[in-house]
C-alpha cells in the first residue's frame, strides 16, 4: 500500500517490521528477493547494480501516517564547537525495525524543538543503524542533556532508552569523511533540522523525494539544490530561518564533501529519511558512474522492499 504522510507509523496486532542484513552506519545486505525481475535486469544492466548492494530489506506490513503542523523555527548552531563533548541515546518504541524508527522519530519530534533541549546542546543529529534510532549531541557539559532525555523518556507515550553511550571529548567524527571537524558537525546539525521538518510535514513526500534523489539526481550528476530546495522552502520552516551564507554553506557541504574515495556526506542525509541506504564496498564506484539515473520504475525495484512505492506521476515539487 502507498505509504500517506507524515506522523507516528501504526502497526496491527500481527503487523511487524523486519530486517534483514543491514550493516551499521546504512549499508545494506544483498537481499532482493520480491523485484520485478525485467525491470531489475534492465536497471543493473545501466549501473551494474550486481556490484552495490541491494535494496534495502525491510518489510512493513502496515502503515499509517498523521499529518503534523508546521512547527516554529528555533535556534542555530552559533556555539557549536570540536571541543564539545560527544554523547549517544539509543531509543525504541518496540525494536530496531524500519518502522519503529519512524515511529520512534515521530515521537521525538516534540522533544528535539523543546526550548530546554536546545539549552542543553550545541548541535546533534539523528539516524538510524543496527540499534534502531540514535540521538547523538555536542553539549559543553553532559549532565544537563542526560537530565533532559531522562525526564522526557519518563513521560507517558514516550520511547523507551534502551542504552546510552557516556559523553566524552576528544572525539574527532571527520575523520572518514574529509577530515574538516568544525564543518562536519555543523553539517550534521543542520541536515537533522531539515530532515525533521520534511519528514514530519510529509513524511511519504520526504521518502520518494531522497530515493528518487539517490538513484537518480545524484547517479545522473544534477545540481542537487535545484532539485531539493523547493520541499525545503516549503516543508522546513528551519531552512526557511536559515541566512544566506549558512544556506550556501549548507549546500556546499551537502554537494562538495571533502573526499570523493570516502563515504560521501549526502549519505547521511539519505540514512535519516529512508532509514538505509545503498552503499558500494568499493564507494568511488557510486561517484565515478556515469549514465543516466534510474526511472522512477526502476527505482521502485529497490525501495518495493522498504514498502515505499513512488507514483509515476509524481513530482519534487
Amino acid at each position: 500500500m502507498r505509504a500517506g504522510y507524515c506522523g507516528p507509523i501504526e502497526i496491527g496486532h500481527e503487523g511487524s517490521a523486519r530486517l534483514r542484513p543491514y550493516v551499521e552506519g546504512g549499508g545494506l545486505g544483498r537481499e532482493r528477493a520480491g523485484l520485478a525481475q525485467g525491470a531489475r535486469a534492465d536497471a543493473e544492466s545501466r549501473l551494474d547494480m550486481h556490484r552495490l548492494p541491494g535494496v534495502a530489506a525491510v518489510i512493513c506490513d502496515s502503515m499509517v501516517f498523521r499529518l503534523f503542523p508546521f512547527q516554529e523555527a528555533a535556534m542555530g548552531f552559533q556555539k557549536l564547537t570540536v571541543r564539545d563533548l560527544v554523547g549517544s541515546f539509543y531509543l525504541t518504541v518496540r525494536d530496531s525495525s524500519l518502522a519503529d524508527y519512524y515511529n520512534t522519530l515521530s515521537l521525538m519530534q516534540s522533544f528535539l524543538r523543546r526550548e530546554q533541549w536546545h539549552q542543553c546542546v550545541t548541535g546533534y543529529y539523528v539516524n538510524r543503524d543496527k540499534d534502531g534510532f540514535r540521538l547523538s549531541y555536542f553539549a559543553q557539559s553532559s549532565s544537563a542533556a542526560e537530565a533532559e532525555i531522562t525526564r522526557f523518556v519518563a513521560e507517558p507515550g514516550t520511547p523507551s532508552l534502551r542504552r546510552s553511550a557516556p559523553p566524552c571529548g576528544n572525539v574527532v567524527f571527520s575523520k572518514d569523511y574529509g577530515g574538516d571537524e568544525l564543518r562536519f558537525r555543523r553539517y550534521l546539525s543542520t541536515y537533522t533540522r531539515i530532515g525533521l521538518d520534511i519528514m514530519q510535514n510529509d513524511l511519504h513526500h520526504a521518502r520518494c523525494l531522497f530515493a528518487f534523489f539517490r538513484l537518480n539526481i545524484m547517479l545522473a550528476k544534477e545540481a542537487f539544490e535545484p532539485y531539493l530546495v523547493p520541499t525545503f522552502e516549503r516543508l522546513s520552516p528551519f531552512y526557511l530561518s536559515m541566512s544566506r551564507p549558512d544556506r550556501q554553506r549548507f549546500w556546499e557541504d551537502f554537494s562538495c564533501w571533502p573526499n570523493l574515495n570516502q563515504v560521501d556526506w549526502a549519505h547521511l542525509f539519505v540514512n535519516m529519511v529512508l532509514g538505509s541506504d545503498w552503499i558500494n564496498n568499493q564507494l568511488e564506484r557510486f561517484h565515478t558512474y556515469r549514465g543516466p539515473g534510474l526511472s522512477i520504475r526502476e527505482i521502485n525495484c529497490y525501495t518495493a522492499s522498504m514498502q515505499l512505492t513512488i507514483d509515476e506521476d509524481w513530482t519534487p515539487n
